[in-house]
């Protein structure tokens, strides 16, 4: 485990020095070299995280469905963009258990999950199919700041009986691999859309077997050069 909370680390610190090199580019640009290179966004997508704690067997979901990022070009081929997402999801199911035919047990499963994430994307253009469609392939390490709070209970109709009950936090990290599609509709304006085929999380050790994201999550996205 200690390994796998260092490369969390490292992932953090990568995303600290992607943003002073955002900074330090623009000093140094010139003006005009600045407006071609820099670009602010948004992007809609269907992935969903299922996300595990290091000492609770209760995890969480979380699905931000809108991201606002900025987005530097270095060349024409290779950009990197950052953004920020929040999240508020609540799982809250209620089943009837029928012990005999005079009692009845409703059985509740609660859980409510609240995280802010950090999606640091780096894409490079493969080819250009027609002279303006753009084909390329998208990679993205995504920090997860999380809290998630998890119940069990049993109800009759006398009492009660809560049988589980944890609040715990952590930091999740995944990393998603795809391939998108991009056409400008102006000097300032273009469209995007991605395909993410595999999706993994850190904390889970890279195991395929992720109950979300789905693999074929899709995305879709606009940019706006500055």
């Amino acid at each position: 485990m200690e390994q796998w909370n260092q490369l969390t680390k490292a992932i953090l610190t990568f995303i600290l020095l992607l943003l002073s090199f955002f900074v330090q580019a623009q000093k140094h640009a010139t003006p005009d070299t600045a407006s071609k290179k820099l670009f602010v966004g948004v992007i809609a997508s269907t992935v969903g995280y299922n996300l595990k704690y290091a000492h609770e067997p209760k995890g969480g979901d979380l699905r931000p469905a809108v991201t606002p990022y900025l987005k530097y070009k270095f060349s024409k081929r290779l950009s990197a963009q950052v953004g920020v997402s929040y999240d508020s999801y609540k799982f809250d199911v209620e089943q009837i258990y029928v012990e005999s035919p005079e009692k009845l047990i409703y059985l509740r499963e609660y859980n409510h999950t609240r995280g802010v994430a950090m999606p640091v994307t780096v894409n490079y253009t493969l080819l250009y199919p027609f002279r303006k469609l753009e084909l390329y392939g998208t990679a993205m390490v995504t920090p997860i700041f999380s809290t998630s709070k998890s119940e069990k209970s049993e109800r009759t109709e006398e009492v009660t009986t809560v049988t589980y009950s944890a609040k715990t936090s952590g930091i999740n990290t995944f990393l998603t691999l795809g391939i998108g599609l991009a056409y400008p509709l102006s000097d300032r304006f273009d469209m995007y859309g991605n395909y993410y085929r595999l999706n993994r999380n850190f904390n889970n050790r890279l195991r395929p077997k992720d109950e979300y994201p789905y693999p074929g999550s899709l995305a879709i996205g606009i940019n706006y050069k500055l």
